[in-house]
């Protein structure tokens, strides 16, 4: 196969609009980003520079001008591209944030039979998940949906009380006069289309009737063919995510992490740390409940890494709840990515093994003078993000059910 020059290369795709590639392979119209999201979409897919060699290319939905993306000790300088996919250079090996059917066909046209894969060496967490499985699309798809989620929640025993498939405004009716919100200490609750990332497209609502706004906007949620996911709100205190690989012959946990979201469900940031086996009864319970869940993605067909978000929150009755099956990210996650990161400062001498390491992203606040920089502010827009190292303090990681800091805003 010709290539350009004698050039051999992976290229990243940091596709993290996946959720719309799913939802506009469904029925009804297609989903506009907002401007915001955009920006955020192609900025943050440069984080991925973690998982480069020299040489490698990282794929944007649109242009990111080098000059926001500072130095990092030991990592080349990205390469970036942009562009329909199918009309660049082929490429030794494609890693996705997530996989889509197209990108499966171009990584199958690039690699006919007998072309092995650009293997990378080491014992890295980079080098681990380059070699692993690529998740089959459909298969991606279908685990990603959050109709799946409520099946298997109620299969393993991890069910929300209110959490439910929902198919029009007359049965969420119906839910709410029921009690469907009963268990939120505020009458609270959210729709949940089957493919969204950071709380877009979410309807919110209270109480056990409908207002008009909470009906206009559920009415356009249920959109022919497309249910929604009802839940109840807890007040949610604690965030938890947890990193698997899903090889052929295993389920490994990763790692877990703590997620830090704003008051609406939208991401903020992640602190990963060394493995804290024992550190918690929780954090254990969240450990094996993620290893089930695997267990059963891996029976359903998926291989690859994905992410199981998880939390805990105060139901109306003032009862803390574990809600351990939250959602699964049938993809790459900032959990991974976060993992992934502290595992290149530990290798390459820019961190301690048992340090914990934040991910920060904020439009508002520039990250401190100690930060590792990733993304700078521009000139029209302030979307910033870095690296926080913590030392653990002489004699250990302090105890406590969180992983490592204070307790993430929700």
């Amino acid at each position: 196969m010709e290539r350009e020059g004698s050039l051999e290369f992976a290229r990243i795709v940091a596709n993290l609009d996946f959720e719309e590639t799913l939802h506009a392979a469904g029925p009804g119209a297609p989903r506009r980003l907002s401007a915001q999201a955009r920006i955020s979409v192609r900025l943050l897919g440069t984080v991925l520079r973690v998982l480069a060699s020299p040489g490698d290319r990282i794929w944007l939905p649109e242009g990111v001008s080098p000059t926001r993306l500072p130095e990092v000790p030991g990592l080349p300088p990205p390469t970036l591209e942009t562009g329909p996919l199918r009309a660049l250079p082929p490429a030794r090996d494609w890693l996705a944030w997530g996989e889509t059917a197209e990108i499966a066909d171009l990584r199958a046209r690039d690699l006919p039979p007998g072309v092995p894969r650009l293997m990378r060496e080491g014992e890295g967490l980079t080098a681990r998940l380059w070699r692993a499985p690529r998740p089959l699309a459909p298969i991606a798809r279908h685990v990603h949906d959050r109709r799946i989620h409520v099946q298997l929640a109620d299969r393993l025993g991890l069910a929300l009380p209110g959490r439910r498939v929902l198919h029009s405004t007359r049965e969420l009716e119906a839910h709410l006069a029921a009690g469907g919100a009963e268990s939120s200490p505020t009458g609270e609750w959210i729709l949940k289309p089957l493919f969204s990332a950071a709380g877009r497209n979410w309807v919110r609502g209270s109480g056990p009737r409908l207002d008009r706004r909470a009906r206009l906007s559920a009415e356009k949620g249920f959109a022919p063919g497309r249910p929604l996911v009802f839940e109840p709100r807890l007040e949610r205190f604690e965030d938890f995510g947890v990193a698997l690989c899903i090889e052929e012959s295993a389920v490994e946990v990763i790692g877990l992490h703590e997620i830090e979201c704003s008051s609406s469900g939208r991401f903020q940031g992640i602190r990963a740390s060394a493995d804290s086996a024992g550190e918690s009864p929780r954090l254990d319970r969240i450990r094996a409940a993620a290893a089930r869940i695997g267990a059963e993605l891996h029976a359903l067909g998926y291989r690859g890494p994905c992410g199981i978000d998880t939390w805990v929150g105060r139901n109306a009755a003032g009862e803390e709840q574990e809600v351990l099956l939250g959602e699964v990210n049938a993809r790459l996650t900032f959990g991974w990515l976060a993992h992934l990161w502290r595992d290149h400062l530990v290798r390459s001498g820019g961190a301690g093994g048992g340090s914990t390491l934040a991910l920060r992203i904020s439009a508002e606040e520039p990250p401190p003078r100690s930060a590792v920089r990733l993304i700078d502010p521009g000139e029209h827009d302030r979307l910033s993000a870095w690296l926080e190292l913590h030392p653990d303090p002489p004699g250990g990681p302090p105890p406590g059910p969180t992983l490592r800091g204070p307790a993430p805003v929700r």
